[in-house]
C-alpha cells in the first residue's frame, strides 16, 4: 500500500512538473477594440441629453467582467444599459474633481 501510494505522489509530481513547463500566456486586453456614437439632444430647459453607445470587439472569444470608462465631465448621473441584454448593468460612479469615473460590472 506505500508503495502504491508512493508512486501516485511521483506520477502528480511528474504530471504537475510538465505542465508547468508550458504554461500559456494570458494578457489582459490581448485583442479587444473599442468605439463610441455619441448622440446629444438639447432639452428646452437647456439641459443636453447624451447618449454614448459604447462597443467592445474582440475576434477570438473573451470574457469581460468590468470595464472602466473616464468621461471628462461632471455633475453627471450616468444610466448603463446593455442592448445585447436589453437591460440596465450595474455600475459604480466615481466622481471625481474633473471627469467622472465609471466601472461597469458585465456580471
Amino acid at each position: 500500500m506505500i508503495g502504491f501510494l508512493k508512486k501516485a505522489i511521483w506520477i502528480s509530481n511528474i504530471f504537475l512538473f510538465v505542465l508547468f513547463l508550458f504554461p500559456k500566456t494570458v494578457s489582459a486586453q490581448e485583442s479587444l477594440t473599442t468605439s463610441a456614437v455619441f448622440s446629444h439632444n438639447i432639452k428646452k430647459n437647456g439641459k443636453i441629453e447624451t447618449t454614448a453607445t459604447f462597443t467592445v470587439n474582440s475576434p477570438t472569444r473573451t470574457v469581460l467582467t468590468y470595464y472602466t470608462i473616464t468621461i471628462p465631465q461632471v455633475n453627471i448621473d450616468p444610466e448603463i444599459f446593455s442592448v445585447n441584454r436589453n437591460r440596465e448593468l450595474e455600475a459604480t460612479v466615481y466622481k471625481r474633481s474633473n471627469s467622472t469615473d465609471l466601472l461597469i460590472d458585465f456580471e
